[in-house]
């Protein structure tokens, strides 16, 4: 099916796909399979460039890569690189500071166009993923398109060589195998990673090349024939469901609906059915609503509305100081639409049309590898200097150790401490300090492997051997735990796995997940039989690990009933476990409220990113199991060092608490050291 004019019905079909994202992510509730549209897109591209391909492969028997790539850099580049240049003054002046170095590499990766693999890995790091939504996120589906042009030519190319030299010339036949190859082998593997791992599933470029194979395929085939009654008829029926399946999945899917994966060809046959049905100028068509002017100039900027609309919809609530309402998305609308008519018009056009030396190859790649290297130093600039801060912030965490007053003391009524040492907080949450969960002794939450670590005195001298097992609200107690092994002459071994604690409950999640997490707390459970000289284990976990539960009885009694099989289960030589009763949880974005404080040496500045107390302390299972197994077992509650009667702190004496809405920093941890001594001091009894 060449192209060989200007079809209107597939500017329709951009102006619903861009209409379907921006309603979606502005009010995902109104429309929440809207993401859809990115499908059809891809869709849409896969038909447009394969057409135009093989109308070069049937003029010259090939292609020219390089000559293609140049005019997708001429198409593309100009607008993105805006938009990118754009986002990179919003993060500095507008975006929370806290989130400034996450925005920089983000917006590095889209300027190279992998931002879809960073995302997809921070959707899986655990460390990674309470991140933001940052300003060019949605550059993910744009990186999948590079992606494809990428590799779509050279594919054709070596499908065209392969014809001549092996096939006997026969290169529609085997440019069209080659697709539906790659057609069959992406879906397949789409299904199979989306049932696996959906979060990762969904960024990534092999579960959605099947997408653009589609698009590609329906070039191969011949337009349906409209000339009698009953072909229009058909014809007007498939657009009708193309139609159909498209609105379907936009109203009925969700977040939860696993995607990619085999649903996605419920929008992708609708959009393959609407080009394969051409275009129709008839009333009863719905292609009949493309030929309007205003769906048309919808259409013809869908990529600038694409660019604009996003970064619009963060900087909106941040600048105005209230969520997005009705009136608020109609006039991010309206600016999104100002600003992608302009972006064609001053931008887009006059690069794509440009004539003399703009039409050569060498100045498009130029153009492209200036504009890389420029988007792309803003990051290593903004993470070095940050570095250097952090640096400073790190020597200023080390005199916690000697000041009895900043971090947990400050709570402690016994100390007599003032709240506040001076206008700062340690580490800033401007810039907060990098740090390693476990100091890289955690176990990530897809993986089964049992890391153990050795710290404290050497084994062969130590008094005795205790382990600090669990997940990683245990894994923030390491640095503290190894400053108190080494002043009681203990050895301490650590057992720590992400999103996993030690128990015989079974964690609900992803299946594969849920699986390394049964075997990971079955190897750490043999570790501890085949080690006789640990004597002692000090636990925590995160109150909200959900369980699976039995019928009538709730994930929390399950959680329960799982912690103490798992310790009776231990052997005999470990006769006692301590519980560190999981922290206070905050709401997300209470370190970005601790950035627009306006003043640092107050209680009361503090409180306003404070969490009520009531909200903030949730049922621990572990704990509950504690008390439970009080012969055995002892809670270590230090609820009170991080609330007061009315509401949990996220800064506490100077200190910054969490490095994230429920993990401790480094630098709070360590001044609870004195007393998590004291709690466990009654581990020498049992020596």
């Amino acid at each position: 099916m060449l192209i060989r004019e200007r079809r209107l019905d597939i500017q329709g079909l951009r102006a619903l796909a861009v209409t379907l994202v921006v309603v979606f992510h502005l009010w995902p509730k109104a429309l929440p399979g809207g993401y859809v549209g990115v499908d059809v897109f891809f869709v849409i591209s896969g038909f447009l460039i394969t057409s135009h391909l093989l109308s070069e492969v049937s003029r010259s028997g090939t292609v020219s890569v390089t000559r293609f790539w140049a005019r997708r850099i001429r198409r593309l580049l100009p607008a993105a690189f805006l938009v990118l240049a754009v986002c990179v003054v919003l993060a500095f002046l507008v975006m929370p500071r806290s989130v400034l170095v996450q925005n920089l590499e983000e917006i590095a990766a889209s300027a190279l166009y992998v931002v879809n693999w960073v995302l997809a890995f921070n959707a899986v790091d655990y460390l990674a993923s309470e991140n933001a939504d940052s300003l060019v996120q949605h550059y993910w589906s744009l990186s999948v398109e590079e992606q494809f042009y990428i590799v779509w030519p050279v594919l054709i190319v070596v499908a065209s060589f392969l014809a001549v030299k092996v096939f006997r010339g026969r290169r529609v036949a085997v440019i069209a195998g080659t697709l539906g190859t790659v057609f069959l082998a992406s879906f397949v593997y789409s299904v199979w990673e989306t049932a696996a791992d959906p979060s990762f599933a969904y960024f990534i470029t092999p579960t959605r090349a099947w997408e653009f194979a589609a698009g590609g395929l329906i070039a191969f085939l011949p337009a349906l024939r409209a000339g009698s009654a009953a072909g229009r008829i058909w014809r007007r029926v498939g657009s009708w469901v193309g139609v159909g399946l498209i609105g379907a999945a936009a109203w009925c899917f969700t977040g939860d609906t696993p995607f990619p994966g085999w649903v996605a060809l419920i929008p992708v046959a609708g959009a393959a059915f609407l080009l394969w049905s051409g275009d129709d100028d008839h009333p009863w068509s719905p292609q009949y609503l493309s030929h309007h002017g205003p769906v048309q100039l919808v259409g013809d900027t869908s990529y600038a509305i694409y660019l604009w609309h996003w970064p619009l919809i963060i900087i909106a609530p941040i600048v105005l100081g209230h969520p997005i309402g009705l009136g608020t998305g109609l006039g991010i609308i309206a600016i999104t639409v100002g600003l992608a008519i302009a972006t064609k018009y001053l931008v887009e056009d006059p690069v794509r049309t440009a004539r003399g030396r703009w039409r050569l190859r060498w100045p498009a790649y130029s153009f492209m590898a200036v504009g890389m290297v420029f988007l792309v130093a803003f990051a290593p600039i903004t993470i070095a200097t940050q570095r250097v801060q952090a640096a400073a912030a790190d020597a200023r965490i080390q005199t916690i150790a000697d000041d009895d007053c900043l971090g947990a003391p400050a709570m402690d009524p016994a100390t007599g401490c003032a709240w506040s040492q001076g206008d700062f907080i340690t580490p800033s949450p401007d810039n907060p300090v990098e740090e390693q969960l476990g100091l890289g002794c955690m176990t990530d939450h897809a993986e089964s492997e049992l890391k153990i670590c050795d710290f404290g005195v050497d084994a062969e001298t130590a008094v005795r051997t205790i382990a600090l097992v669990g997940d990683s609200h245990a894994a923030v107690y390491v640095s503290a735990m190894e400053e108190i092994a080494m002043q009681e002459g203990w050895h301490l071994v650590t057992m720590l796995k992400a999103s996993c604690p030690f128990t015989e409950a079974v964690r609900k999640g992803k299946a594969e997940n849920s699986r390394a997490c049964v075997e990971w707390n079955a190897a750490a459970a043999d570790e501890l039989q085949r080690r006789p000289e640990i004597d002692a284990i000090v636990t925590s976990a995160s109150s909200k690990n959900p369980f699976v539960s039995e019928p009538g009885q709730s994930s929390y009694e399950a959680g329960v009933q799982g912690y103490l099989a798992a310790w009776n289960a231990l052997p005999p030589t470990v006769d006692r476990i301590l519980v560190v009763r999981d922290v206070p949880r905050h709401a997300d974005g209470n370190i970005e409220c601790l950035t627009k404080l306006p003043d640092v040496s107050s209680q009361l500045e503090y409180a306003v990113c404070s969490t009520p107390r009531d909200e903030a302390l949730l049922p621990d299972p572990a704990a509950g199991a504690a008390q439970e197994a009080a012969d055995r077992a002892s809670e270590v509650d230090l609820t009170e060092l991080f609330c007061d009667d009315d509401a949990c702190l996220s800064v506490i004496g100077n200190v910054l608490a969490y490095r994230d809405s429920q993990h401790l920093t480094r630098a709070f941890a360590q001044s609870l050291v004195p007393y998590l001594r004291k709690e466990i001091e009654g581990l020498h009894a049992s020596g």
